[in-house]
C-alpha cells in the first residue's frame, strides 16, 4: 500500500493540504507561521514561538481539501489518525503518537476552548459523531502534552475547533450536497454587526443512509445469520448561536444525532421484527452554553473571565443476543433486546490574568468544575433473571433497571486547578518558558503537571525547539464505577495515569514559499489504565505497570511552487513498546499524508489529498477462541476536489470523490470477540455540492 502512495506522491510530486489564515490564499508561509494561536497557549503566541509542536488547519484548507467531516480532515494532518470506533461504529475515535484508544480519551478536544470529551467514556467525539466542517473557521492541534494549561485528556494533544467567526463568514451563506448512500447535507449561515452589537447564526443539517458491508467471520455466529454490518443510517443537525458586544461573547451550540439500522458489535442483525424494537438505534443530544469577558486593562494587563456549562445525553438500545443463542446455560426462545441510557453534566469557571512587564510574558489563572453523571439505567425486554427463571419472553414495554441495576451510579466530581506560567525574552532570539499546574479532584487525588520550553530563533530561516511536559488523565466514571454489564467493570481505586515527554522541533525555510519542520519525541507512561481481556466475566480496570514508551519523528514539508499551487508533505514514525519492550497495540508505526492544489485564475481549483497509515498490531481470536496478537495490513485512502466559483454571480459548485481507488481499509477493533474482522470504513463514493454567498 506504501508503494501506492509513493508512486501518486512521485507522480503527482505534491502533498498535504497548505495551511493558511484570514486572507488564505494570499498569504506566504511565514504569514501563515505568524497566525496567532492565542486559544491553544492562552496568549498572542503563533506557532513558530509557541513552546509546542502545532499544527493549524485553516477554514481554506478544509475548503480544497473537500473534507465533510472532522475525523476526514484530521486523517490528512501530520501524526493523526481518526478511526471509527469498535462499538458499532457510530462514533470516531483518535490517536496521536501511538496512542490509539477505544474512545480516544488521551486527546482533549475542544470547540471554540470549552471541552467536549465526556466524563463518562472521556472520548471527546463520542456524542458528535461526524462534526461538520461547514462552519469552521480552524482547526489548531498541539501534538505532545498540554495538561499544564487544559489539565485532564490532554495527555497526548489537544485538537481545539474554531467556529465560524464575526470577522471571516461571509455575511450570508447558503449550501446544498448530496451523494452516495442517498446523503444529503444543508447548511446556512447568518450575520450581522449593528454598531457594537454582532451576531452569528449558523446551522447544518444531514442525513445518511449508510453503506453495507460483508463479513467473512464473526464471533457468535448462528447458522443462517448473514454476515453483514451497516454503517448507521444516521440524521444530525447542528445549531450555532453567537451574540458579541464590545468584549463580551456569548455563545450557544446544540448537537442532535439519531443513528439507527447498524449492527452493533459487528455480528448480530440490525433488522428485527419487533413491537418494541425495530432496529438498533443510538440517539444523543448536547447543549453546550459560554460567556466570555476579556478585559484590556492597559497595554500590559488583560483579564478574562469564562463561564462554560454543558449538558448531554444517550440513549442506546440493540439487540443483545438472538433467538436460539445460549445465555447463561438457557437457549432464549426470543430475542434479547437492550442498552443503557445516560445523561451528564459539566459546569465550570475560569479566571485568567495576562500580564507583561519588561521581557517577560505571565499568565496565572484558576478553574473551578463539576462534572455529574445525572441520570442512568440500563433497559432490557427481560433481564438476566427471566432468562435463568425460562421466563424470556418480549413483554409490551421496556424494563428500567435503575439505582443498584443500573450500570452506574449517579455521580459528581468538583475539580479545582490553578496554574501559572511566565514566558522570559532574554533577548530578540530566546524564549523561554516555565508552567506549572496543580489539578485536585474530589474522587481520586490531585496532580501536578510540569512544562519547561525553549524557543531559539537562530537566524531568519532557522527556529529551533527544545520541550518538556508532563500530563494526565483522570479515571472517567466509566473506568471507576461501571457494574452490570458484561464487557467493563469498573475499579474506584484507580489513580490517574501520567506521561512525560521530551520533544525537539527544527524549522528551516528557504523563503516565504518553502520550509522543513523535523520533529523527534520521546514519551514515558505511568500508572496507564488497562482492562484485561476475558470471554466470560467482565474484567476491572487497573492501572499498568510503568515503562510504557514512544518515541518517534515527524516530517512537514510545505511548498508553494507558484501562486496558486501548494504542495504539503508529512510523514511521521513511531515506535510504541509496553513496560516488557513488546509492540504496543493498535497504533501504526508509519503515517503519511499528502495533497496537492492547484487553483485556475479565480474561480478553479482541483485538489488530491491522502493519506497512508502502515500496518499495526491487533488481537486475533483464533478457532480455540483462544487471543493472539497479528499484523493488520496498511492501508492507502486518496481523495480528489473540484471546485468553481461563481458558476453564476456569488454561486459556487463543489465536486468531491472520496476513497478514490475503493480501497478495502479498516479501523482497528479493539476486541476480538466485538469486532473480529476489524472495523471496515467505506468504499467510493462522492458529493456534488452548492452553496451561495451573499
Amino acid at each position: 500500500m506504501f508503494r501506492q502512495f509513493c508512486g501518486i506522491l512521485g507522480i503527482v510530486l505534491f502533498a498535504s493540504l497548505n495551511l493558511s489564515a484570514q486572507n488564505y490564499d494570499k498569504m506566504t508561509i511565514e504569514d501563515i507561521l505568524a497566525t496567532e494561536v492565542t486559544m491553544l497557549f492562552k496568549s498572542k503566541s503563533t506557532p513558530l514561538k509557541a513552546p509546542g509542536i502545532i499544527t493549524i488547519i485553516s477554514r481554506s484548507e478544509i475548503e480544497r481539501s473537500g473534507a465533510r467531516y472532522l475525523s476526514e480532515i484530521l486523517n490528512y494532518s501530520i501524526g493523526i489518525e481518526a478511526n471509527r470506533s469498535i462499538l458499532f461504529g457510530t462514533h470516531t475515535t483518535l490517536g496521536i503518537r501511538g496512542r490509539t484508544t477505544e474512545f480516544g480519551e488521551d486527546i482533549l478536544v475542544l470547540l471554540d476552548g470549552q471541552r467536549l470529551n465526556d466524563v463518562f467514556s472521556g472520548g471527546g467525539l463520542q456524542l458528535v459523531k461526524d462534526l461538520s466542517l461547514n462552519h469552521i473557521d480552524r482547526i489548531e492541534i498541539i501534538r505532545g502534552p498540554g495538561s499544564t494549561l487544559f489539565g485532564s485528556n490532554a495527555f497526548v494533544g489537544v485538537i481545539n475547533i474554531i467556529s465560524s467567526k464575526y470577522e471571516t463568514t461571509d455575511k450570508q451563506r447558503l449550501s446544498i450536497a448530496g451523494g452516495s448512500f442517498e446523503a444529503v447535507e444543508a447548511g446556512v449561515s447568518m450575520r450581522w454587526n449593528s454598531g457594537k452589537l454582532r451576531g452569528l447564526v449558523t446551522a447544518n443539517t444531514r442525513t445518511d443512509d449508510g453503506e453495507d458491508y460483508q463479513y467473512s467471520q464473526a464471533f457468535f455466529r448462528l447458522p443462517g445469520q448473514v454476515p453483514a454490518i451497516q454503517d448507521p443510517i444516521e440524521e444530525q443537525l447542528d445549531v450555532g448561536v453567537k451574540l458579541g458586544f464590545e468584549n463580551l461573547n456569548f455563545q450557544v451550540d446544540w448537537f442532535k444525532r439519531e443513528m439507527d439500522s447498524f449492527m452493533p458489535w459487528g455480528f448480530f442483525s440490525h433488522e428485527w421484527e419487533n413491537p418494541l424494537l425495530e432496529t438498533n438505534r443510538d440517539d444523543s443530544e448536547m447543549t453546550r452554553v459560554q460567556a466570555n469577558y476579556d478585559w484590556e486593562v492597559n497595554k500590559a494587563l488583560t483579564l478574562s473571565a469564562a463561564m462554560r456549562y454543558n449538558r448531554s445525553e444517550n440513549e442506546q438500545a440493540y439487540f443483545i443476543a438472538p433467538e436460539g443463542v445460549n445465555v447463561a446455560g438457557v437457549v432464549l426462545n426470543e430475542g434479547w433486546m437492550g442498552g443503557p441510557n445516560h445523561e451528564m453534566d459539566n459546569a465550570e469557571f475560569e479566571v485568567r490574568l495576562n500580564y507583561i512587564k519588561g521581557d517577560h510574558e505571565f499568565i496565572t489563572g484558576a478553574v473551578v468544575a463539576r462534572d455529574r453523571l445525572v441520570d442512568s439505567n440500563l433497559i432490557f425486554n427481560f433481564t438476566i433473571r427471566d432468562i435463568i427463571l425460562g421466563n424470556h419472553v418480549t413483554g409490551d414495554d421496556w424494563l428500567v433497571q435503575e439505582g443498584d441495576a443500573a450500570f452506574v451510579d449517579k455521580q459528581d466530581r468538583d475539580i479545582r486547578s490553578i496554574y501559572i506560567q511566565d514566558t522570559w525574552y532574554p533577548n530578540s532570539k530566546w524564549g523561554i518558558t516555565a508552567g506549572i499546574r496543580y489539578d485536585d479532584y474530589n474522587d481520586f487525588g490531585d496532580s501536578i503537571n510540569p512544562r519547561l520550553a525553549a524557543v531559539y530563533n537562530l537566524s531568519e530561516v532557522w527556529v529551533l525547539k527544545l520541550l518538556y511536559g508532563r500530563a494526565f488523565r483522570a479515571p472517567t466514571f466509566s473506568e471507576l464505577y461501571t457494574r452490570n454489564l458484561p464487557n467493563a467493570l469498573g475499579n474506584p481505586d484507580l489513580k490517574a495515569q501520567t506521561i512525560d515527554t521530551v520533544e525537539t522541533s527544527v524549522y528551516w525555510s528557504a523563503g516565504p514559499q518553502f520550509s522543513i519542520t523535523v520533529s523527534t519525541f520521546y514519551s514515558y507512561y505511568q500508572d496507564l489504565i488497562k482492562q484485561a481481556f476475558s470471554f466470560d466475566t467482565a474484567q476491572s480496570y487497573f492501572n499498568g505497570e510503568d515503562g510504557d514508551n514512544d518515541y518517534g519523528v515527524e516530517l512537514d514539508t510545505q511548498w508553494r511552487i507558484v501562486r496558486g499551487t501548494n504542495l504539503r508533505l508529512g510523514y511521521a514514525y513511531v515506535k510504541s513498546e509496553d513496560h516488557e519492550g513488546n509492540r504496543r497495540l493498535f497504533s501504526p508505526e508509519h503515517k503519511a499524508t499528502l495533497s496537492f492544489s492547484h487553483e485556475f485564475g479565480k474561480r478553479g481549483l482541483i485538489s488530491l489529498s491522502g493519506f497512508y497509515h502502515g500496518s499495526r498490531l491487533i488481537q486475533s481470536l483464533t478457532p480455540a477462541f483462544t487471543v493472539e496478537n497479528v499484523e493488520m495490513d496498511g492501508s492507502t485512502v486518496l481523495s480528489a476536489h473540484g471546485r468553481l466559483r461563481d458558476l453564476v454571480p456569488h454561486l459556487d459548485l463543489e465536486l468531491t470523490l472520496f476513497n478514490l481507488t475503493d480501497e478495502e481499509w479498516y479501523s482497528p477493533g479493539f476486541s476480538p470477540v466485538l469486532a473480529p474482522e476489524n472495523v471496515l470504513n467505506r468504499g467510493f463514493e462522492y458529493q456534488l455540492k452548492a452553496s451561495y454567498n451573499y
